[in-house]
């Protein structure tokens, strides 16, 4: 089983008790038995008025908010809510976990391609270079190098520049999935901030599309994760040239190692 797969089912299964876990709570709630949870969404006041009408017959006297009157009073809204930022929250720890995640890969990227320019020949202006199947050279920055220049020099054992070439490739794509991330970043900061916006607070309708939202982001999400699963599967490219394409060594030309 893939690392993604595993850690999509535990974090389902995690999610799911959370939410029967919930739904048990509000239960209890509804029926006059304080489980001390639906609290960590009331303000601070919403949270003090509750308090002073247990303690007084006549109930409390303070006002509180629309959302925090929908909280206390709407036990579907509350659920409807409670879901949606639960879900969110979900989602986030998704989208960060693949962050650093790919921050680790881009990481090693840079750290292979740093490796292949270091065991590349040197040419005598200092360039690097690598040879392709061809049997000709170019540099690490795509310029073709004149023959001359490469006669005599003996390539077996270095890396090809195809290999190379995979390499900058690779990190091309993580750089991509990571920056589809951003955007799924921003997507998903969008949903929390109206989540947030309690003046006026959210519709039921509003809850649900939020709802829809989050889902579409986490959707998203996991096709990231499934773009770096296949990145990362893929064999590293380490080809290494032949004897069938060294080059016979002149002596007018030693090269720069």
């Amino acid at each position: 089983m893939s690392y993604l797969r595993e850690f999509n089912i535990i974090a389902k299964a995690q999610a799911d008790a959370i939410r029967q876990q919930n739904w048990d709570d509000l239960n209890r709630e509804t029926s006059g038995v304080n489980t001390t949870r639906m609290s960590r969404f009331l303000s601070e006041e919403a949270r003090d008025a509750l308090q002073e009408a247990k303690g007084s017959n006549n109930g409390s006297s303070r006002k509180i908010s629309t959302f925090d009157w929908l909280l206390i009073n709407d036990p579907g809204y509350q659920a409807l809510y409670q879901g949606v930022v639960e879900d969110n929250r979900a989602t986030q720890s998704k989208l960060l976990n693949l962050q650093d995640r790919l921050d680790d890969a881009i990481e090693t990227a840079h750290a292979d391609i740093k490796d292949s320019l270091k065991g590349a020949v040197t040419l005598p202006d200092g360039r690097k270079a690598f040879l392709d199947d061809n049997g000709v050279a170019w540099t690490s920055d795509n310029k073709r190098v004149d023959d001359a220049i490469t006669a005599g020099i003996d390539w077996t054992g270095r890396e090809s520049r195809s290999s190379y070439l995979a390499k900058l490739k690779r990190l091309q794509d993580l750089k991509a999935i990571k920056a589809d991330s951003h955007a799924a970043e921003q997507r998903l900061g969008d949903v929390t901030n109206k989540l947030q916006d309690r003046d006026p607070p959210p519709t039921k309708d509003q809850l649900k599309a939020l709802k829809d939202d989050n889902k579409a982001i986490d959707k998203q999400i996991d096709g990231l994760n499934d773009k770096l699963e296949s990145t990362l599967s893929q064999n590293k490219p380490d080809v290494t040239i032949s004897n069938d394409v060294s080059l016979i060594k002149t002596p007018n030309l030693v090269p720069t190692l």
